[in-house]
């Protein structure tokens, strides 16, 4: 045998051990990301998601005992309160950051092959407009004026890019959790939803410590009380479906009182428009309820009596209701619907949602200076006329950031989602139905706010259980 002859077959051996080692190498990778301690770590990632809201009052404690001072009227500065809202972002930017990386890490152990990702996209179509939406406003992103003030958004609100991606990821992580361990981050984040309403109302009646360490608005851990709002309106539905989809007797009387104490903190909070998201979406979820599981008993509409009770307890003034007035919101809505209709756009007054349609006049007459790609995610041009950086309605706000094409990804998931639940209503776990009355309730309310970078993930990760994954999925067959 040749001397050539000989190294070209130590060559080939070495080659050989290479691919050897290298395949060893992979199938220990996939085994150490396997599905099963997926499972288990997107349960723990969920749980600290839901558990967020209470975490972030450590922040401000944190703040508090570092900086000191008297808690200030504005978010604004290099106050101690302003620190404690940035930790409070910090830990939010962490955790989507682990988020991602548990996505990225389970998509390259298991990658999905080409036809079950078609299976997929047939199956789920919501998943195929939203994957299309995060790529769209990638490239808006990308070819707008300033890409780099796109990555974050506007200070407080950190709706850019970056969230965006993390939204993406937790939705992931949501919608790759078996369906027995949904039910369990959904009771946490209720949990959550009245650790921050009892903070609310040391806020209102000047408790120590709290109204010390928190803003001197009543809006709990958040930076604005309609922002709170929102997250509570949301948490309020979930605990509604809790009540009528999570039976036994301790979780039923908790659920009970602690959504008491949340719809009293909705009125407190003095947003109205989280309110009448409340009042639309409990029919949506008795109709969700009465459709799985037929003929209704007479204990399911204690939710719905609770909300109307502690309404009226608080209108007619026998609750202290810490200046909020839903007879004086409900006529200042009305008479704003009434100017809406005559054409005037100004509003003296500044409750119950005022001054809402001047942002959405005013957002709907850019519209048609960007309508394909949007402005980005960085906020209004300086001449909006809404005299804000959001137009305070979200889907206003999609499509102009994102155009109108975002906009009309964004609806067709939602509504491709809602028409697949209702086709198999019957087929779906209680996790996904009480779900799906958050995400109702979310929605509602978003046409009156805007997305936060700690309201929005709770909508992504609702969706993630509302969706409930088909066999096939890419993270991972059902359990």
């Amino acid at each position: 045998m040749s001397k050539g002859h000989k190294g070209k077959k130590i060559e080939e051996r070495k080659r050989n051990g290479a691919v050897r080692y290298l395949t060893f190498e992979w199938r220990e990778f996939q085994k150490a990301v396997s599905p099963e301690r997926c499972d288990a770590a997107a349960r723990i990632l969920l749980a600290l998601w839901a558990l967020l809201p209470a975490f972030a009052f450590a922040a401000y404690v944190w703040a508090w005992i570092r900086y000191g001072g008297a808690a200030p009227q504005s978010e604004v500065g290099n106050s101690f309160v302003y620190r404690g809202a940035l930790a409070y972002a910090h830990m939010y930017y962490v955790l989507g950051a682990l988020t991602g990386a548990l996505v990225l890490l389970r998509t390259l152990a298991h990658p999905p092959s080409v036809s079950r990702l078609s299976r997929i996209v047939r199956l789920e179509p919501w998943n195929g407009c939203l994957s299309l939406l995060l790529l769209w406003s990638v490239l808006g992103t990308l070819l707008s004026a300033s890409p780099g003030t796109q990555l974050t958004g506007v200070p407080l609100q950190f709706d850019g890019l970056v969230s965006y991606l993390i939204w993406a990821a937790l939705y992931l992580c949501a919608l790759s959790l078996p369906g027995e361990d949904r039910l369990p981050v959904l009771r946490i984040f209720t949990g959550a939803a009245t650790f921050c309403t009892f903070l609310l109302f040391g806020q209102i009646w000047h408790w120590p410590v709290i109204y010390d360490v928190l803003f001197r608005v009543p809006s709990s851990v958040f930076f604005n009380q309609n922002h709170f709002a929102y997250y509570l309106c949301t948490s309020v539905l979930v605990l509604a479906g809790l009540f009528l989809f999570d039976r036994g007797r301790r979780r039923t009387i908790w659920y009970a009182c602690a959504l008491v104490l949340q719809i009293y903190g909705l009125i407190l909070s003095d947003t109205f428009g989280s309110y009448l998201a409340v009042l639309f979406a409990l029919p949506f979820l008795y109709l969700y309820y009465w459709r799985h599981e037929g003929r209704p008993a007479l204990w399911t509409i204690l939710p719905a009596a609770a909300f109307v009770l502690v309404s009226v307890l608080c209108a007619v003034g026998l609750l202290p209701n810490g200046g909020s007035s839903l007879l004086r919101d409900l006529s200042t809505t009305s008479s704003e619907i009434g100017e809406l209709v005559s054409g005037e756009t100004e509003f003296a007054g500044n409750t119950g949602g005022s001054g809402r349609i001047t942002h959405w006049k005013a957002a709907l007459e850019l519209l048609p200076r960007a309508p394909i790609l949007g402005f980005g995610p960085a906020g209004m041009p300086a001449d909006y006329a809404g005299g804000t950086t959001r137009p305070h309605n979200a889907f206003l706000q999609i499509a102009l950031f994102h155009g109108i094409p975002g906009l009309i990804l964004y609806v067709a998931a939602l509504i491709s989602l809602f028409l697949r639940q209702w086709k198999k209503l019957g087929e779906l776990g209680p996790a996904a139905l009480v779900a799906a009355g958050g995400v109702g309730c979310y929605l509602i309310s978003s046409f009156f706010g805007v997305p936060m970078f700690y309201t929005s993930p709770y909508l992504f990760l609702l969706l993630g259980f509302a969706a409930e994954r088909e066999p096939g999925h890419p993270l991972g067959e059902d359990a």
